[in-house]
């Protein structure tokens, strides 16, 4: 459950980054050229901004891409 987790907390970065385009360019494709980028720049990016929620859910407003997605949508 937490490599999906994860997964989505990199898809819902991509979101709140304004890079979902991108991302699903990425990830779309296995030989994308950006696929390194984005596993060995974008990912541990995400990871430090997830900190100790890293692998948890990200769609919970207690996880901090949720919180942040949350705030800008207004709904915290």
């Amino acid at each position: 459950m937490k490599a999906i987790n994860r997964r989505e907390s990199v898809k819902l970065w991509a979101i709140l980054n304004g890079k979902y385009d991108e991302y699903v360019r990425v990830y779309a494709s296995k030989n994308s050229p950006l696929r390194n980028y984005w596993e060995n720049v974008i990912e541990p990016e995400v990871q430090r901004f997830c900190g100790s929620a890293w692998g948890e859910n990200p769609r919970l407003p207690i996880h901090p891409i949720g919180r942040a997605l949350m705030t800008r949508n207004g709904y915290i």
